[in-house]
């Protein structure tokens, strides 16, 4: 069951380098095979979800989004693979998987790198 939570609630409790978001409905070919943990909603109804996905946070919706803007052009060419039909549902769902955590090791990588380079 997903809890609710405020986008501030959010950034005091992950940290920078773990938090990402996206836009909506961006990487529902990853996402369609996870279940959001939390949710936000407001003054106009719903904002956007949560997923955890091993260690990070991924923020996605319609306004209110926290975190980093997560970067995944270096692999659109794999994200259409995901749309083939004629792949097994647990091919592609494990295919999702292990792309999701490309994606996030690649933009934390990307973090830690840039934040150690303006010391």
């Amino acid at each position: 069951m997903k809890f609710k939570v405020t986008s501030k609630e959010l950034q005091n409790s992950v940290p920078e380098w773990y938090l990402f978001r996206l836009g909506y409905c961006e990487l529902q070919e990853l996402l369609t095979f996870e279940t959001p943990v939390a949710y936000s909603s407001g003054r106009y109804g719903w904002n956007f979800d949560v997923y955890k996905i091993e260690d990070f946070y991924i923020t996605t919706g319609y306004r209110g989004m926290v975190g980093k803007r997560l970067e995944y052009d270096f692999c659109k060419n794999k994200l259409k693979k995901l749309s083939d039909y004629s792949i097994k549902y647990d091919t592609r769902k494990k295919l999702a998987k292990k792309l999701l955590i490309a994606i996030l090791k690649y933009n934390y990588e990307l973090l830690v790198k840039n934040d150690c380079m303006e010391d």
